[in-house]
């Protein structure tokens, strides 16, 4: 049994043992508040590493079906490039057996057989080589027009018309051959010859002087330069690209005439013919620039309709463009 100085002692000391239980309590409360508080910041960076890991695979899965489908599509891609590739060798393999045909017909249609007149289909009838023989009628007739007949010829030009008068009085060097001590000068002639000048071209009045031998009458008048007795045009015409004017006499497959040009451009004439013409010098250009664009572009194997369609599209945009590779240049 305690006495009352011994339940105050006990009192006491169970109060002093609660004051340090309650600060030992007050000292662990901190760290176990700590250690909760680490355990809620590990559990929040668990389910954060698990949200960061689902996202991850959900993405490798998004990237693994992207990578499948563009590995299915480029595997398509190279299926149908290898068809197209096969397509076009196809297609090249016929394009070079029809230009083999196209060159051997027209080498068929162009093989000269020796019987051919110079200038083909227009070689006038005086020059052709194979002419059948005339009826004894027209044998019978008199060539020639009738008499007083003014003749629709080569017409030359006046000598107000032309650019250049040139007066040729020299008598000739050559003797006439009947012992003549030289020419008499008499009346003068004219000769016209239209010469090439680069870009222009001028028209030479030539003024020649009439010679005449004392002894025998024999006339002569001095030989016109730079031009073929008789002629219109002086040699300079022949001047530029000389080499390119007679190939034809080179290979057998080279024409000799423009028929083929003449041909392409009949179905021109004809519709200027029965539609009476443009009527204005802007509807000829208009018409000259469309039929040039039209018959390149079916030459060069485009669809003249649809080309014609594309130029005038683009030239309503802007119109200085270019539309030159539209027709492959």
């Amino acid at each position: 049994m305690f006495g009352v100085g011994g339940l105050k002692k006990r009192i006491a000391d169970l109060e002093a043992r609660c004051e340090w239980l309650s600060a030992e309590l007050t000292a662990a409360r901190k760290p176990a508040e700590d250690c909760r508080n680490r355990i809620l910041n590990e559990e929040r960076l668990r389910h954060e590493a698990e949200r960061l890991r689902g996202e991850a695979e959900r993405r490798q899965r998004e990237a693994e079906r992207q990578l499948a489908e563009r590995d299915s599509l480029l595997r398509r891609q190279e299926a149908e490039l290898l068809r197209l590739r096969a397509e076009a060798s196809r297609i090249e393999t016929l394009l070079k057996w029809e230009r083999r045909k196209v060159r051997r017909l027209e080498a068929q249609l162009n093989v000269r057989k020796g019987k051919e007149d110079y200038f083909g289909l227009a070689t006038p009838s005086s020059l052709k080589l194979n002419k059948p023989k005339a009826t004894p009628e027209n044998q019978a007739k008199k060539g020639g027009a009738w008499k007083g007949h003014p003749g629709h010829g080569r017409t030359g030009f006046t000598r107000e018309d032309a650019d250049e008068v040139v007066t040729l009085d020299t008598p000739p060097s050559t003797p006439c051959g009947c012992d003549a001590p030289g020419w008499d000068a008499g009346k003068t002639v004219s000769h016209c010859v239209v010469e090439l000048i680069p870009a222009r071209t001028v028209e030479r009045y030539y003024q020649k002087t009439v010679f005449t031998c004392p002894n025998c009458g024999r006339k002569t008048t001095p030989p016109t330069p730079g031009v073929i007795p008789g002629g219109l045009y002086g040699n300079s015409l022949f001047r530029h690209h000389a080499d390119c004017c007679f190939q034809w006499v080179k290979s057998p497959d080279i024409p000799a005439e423009n028929n083929f040009a003449e041909r392409i451009l009949r179905p021109v004439a004809i519709a200027r013919k029965i539609s009476f013409g443009s009527q204005s010098a802007n509807g000829m250009k208009t018409r000259e620039v469309l039929m040039s664009f039209l018959h390149t572009a079916r030459l060069r194997g485009r669809d003249p309709c649809r080309t014609l369609k594309e130029a005038l599209n683009l030239l309503s945009l802007d119109p200085k463009t270019n539309i030159l590779p539209l027709l492959g240049f």
